[in-house]
């Protein structure tokens, strides 16, 4: 993997000073406070981060920094959640896109999103259900929106065997989202199929180990709309222009993942990861950052 640029987004900055900021105030915290891993969705058009908040609200800020041979990617995404009760959670937010690539670069906010997650316990297995629905208030122009509403319900199903917690995630949308290791350089709109299966290995009570493999299984008619507007320069596949309609060939993926998670505090995650992606011949670094602001501020009291 290339070096990164030194143009660097101011994004990636900011990213990196509110992640200090988070953990030099959270510096005092008792190490019994700690819970470990939130066991958050890596598949669904929400990365719902419904952790054990001191209060049912909660305010998670997520940032993601990430290069591969197309150029480098940054993800931020703002959540407000509302905790219903133990099995219930509300959460709505927008994501904000920068894209600095080796062709072009382009910005901007996403599709605004609102998601209803259930989570339930089955004989042997914990079942987490997340249905979510946007709204197409991103750029089509950009490759930031399809251009049209969209669903996307997620089912994963996990269960622990001590340290080791293997999971399955079965979904159907009618767009593809992003894996949380991997920002897609394109917005699609037709309905596929999505499967990813793996685990989660925790070393210690704050370090998780975790890899799986994925596979998109569109079907009927795919529309593809590049982000940047531009194609991306290392997919041989790639439309022409910065657009294209065709059939499931067209964003038909699989690939895999490898992340490291590191939990210093409740309600900080920090996450380094790689992925490939076999249709886009993509290798992907990222560095992943979140945290709750609502949880962090009470805690600052």
């Amino acid at each position: 993997m290339r070096r990164l640029r030194r143009r660097l987004s101011p994004l990636f900055f900011g990213m990196i000073f509110m992640t200090l900021l988070a953990a030099a105030s959270w510096g005092q915290s008792s190490p019994s406070s700690v819970t470990g891993s939130s066991g958050a969705p890596r598949n669904g058009a929400v990365q719902m981060q419904a952790v054990a908040s001191p209060s049912r609200w909660f305010l998670w800020e997520g940032w993601q920094a990430e290069d591969n041979r197309n150029g480098q990617a940054y993800l931020w995404n703002t959540s407000l959640g509302y905790r219903i009760n133990r099995h219930f959670t509300l959460l709505a937010g927008v994501p904000y896109y920068d894209f600095q690539l080796s062709s072009a670069g382009a910005g901007g906010l996403g599709d605004a999103y609102l998601g209803l997650q259930m989570r339930s316990q089955l004989p042997g297995l914990r079942l987490t259900s997340t249905l979510t629905g946007t709204a197409p208030t991103g750029d089509r122009a950009a490759g930031l929106s399809s251009g049209r509403a969209t669903v996307d319900f997620n089912n994963r199903f996990n269960h622990s065997f001590g340290r080791f917690v293997p999971f399955v995630d079965l979904g159907i949308a009618n767009t593809i989202t992003n894996e949380s290791y991997f920002v897609r350089p394109v917005t699609t709109y037709g309905w596929v199929g999505n499967l990813e299966a793996g685990g989660e290995f925790y070393l210690t009570h704050h370090l998780g180990l975790g890899a799986a493999g994925y596979k998109i299984l569109p079907a009927g008619s795919q529309s593809v709309y590049n982000r940047a507007g531009t194609t991306p320069v290392t997919n041989p596949l790639a439309p022409a222009s910065t657009s294209q309609t065709g059939g499931a060939s067209l964003d038909r993926d699989q690939g895999y993942g490898a992340w490291l998670d590191y939990n210093p505090i409740r309600w900080l995650l920090l996450e380094v990861s790689f992925s490939h992606s076999q249709h886009y011949g993509l290798n992907t670094v990222s560095f992943t950052t979140g945290y709750n602001l609502l949880a962090l501020f009470q805690h600052g009291r």
